[in-house]
């Protein structure tokens, strides 16, 4: 009698992708459970403040109008935001979300704005991270508001960090779905982005502040901001 053939073991490369389906599944899982984890919003100066916060609309209206430089902090833009933006959910799901806040943290050459909602009771937070470049062209001088915080990956220089999803920092391609929602912002507060961004000729983030100019580079330090 012949001897039965004996079962071939798995080779290597059967084995290989055994291992990368069980890495590419913990990696789900990993970056599944960072999703659902909010961030931790108590860095952020000025969110959920209780006091009376800045007039903001009426600080640019006037170093628009009298051509001086102004500082908004932190905690003022997020003072300010708390008083005065109109938290609403809608679409099929809005008895269910609530939009509970939305902050701004201020870092060096970017802003993080970050929406924090409660859904079925649970805190969820994303971000999106916006940079502003301001350019003189033929035309004129060009604002270009960029949606990224700089590089994902230094290997890779084209693929941009976009926000954040939870505490896990996605790609920009990732926040698309989530543009309705900070186009929403962008309608609301339409004068002060206008002001502070669209008709500034100097823009610039640093850490907790931002500094904005109306005059254009050169123009004399002369004039100074009055008593607000």
């Amino acid at each position: 009698m012949s001897e039965e053939s004996k079962p071939r073991s798995p080779g290597c490369l059967s084995r290989l992708f055994s291992l990368f389906l069980f890495m590419a599944a913990v990696g789900l899982f990993v970056a599944l459970y960072f999703v659902t984890q909010p961030q931790d919003l108590s860095d952020i100066k000025g969110y959920g403040a209780s006091t009376p916060p800045r007039d903001l609309t009426l600080a640019l209206r006037n170093a628009q109008e009298r051509g001086y430089p102004l500082t908004i902090s932190e905690g003022d833009l997020n003072s300010w935001l708390g008083h005065t933006l109109e938290a609403k959910q809608g679409g099929l799901m809005a008895s269910q979300v609530k939009l509970k806040g939305v902050a701004v943290r201020l870092e060096k050459d970017r802003a993080e704005v970050i929406l924090e909602r409660t859904i079925f009771g649970k805190s969820f937070t994303s971000s999106m991270y916006l940079r502003i470049e301001k350019l003189e062209t033929s035309a004129g001088r060009e604002t270009l508001v960029h949606r990224d915080g700089g590089e994902y990956l230094k290997d890779l220089p084209r693929i941009k960090k976009g926000g954040r999803l939870g505490r896990l920092v996605v790609p920009q391609g990732v926040l698309v779905l989530l543009l309705p929602s900070f186009g929403d912002l962008k309608t609301q507060f339409s004068e002060e982005i206008e002001l502070a961004i669209e008709k500034m000729a100097r823009v610039t983030i640093e850490d907790e502040k931002l500094e904005l100019d109306p005059r254009e580079p050169g123009e004399s330090d002369a004039i100074l901001p009055g008593t607000f």
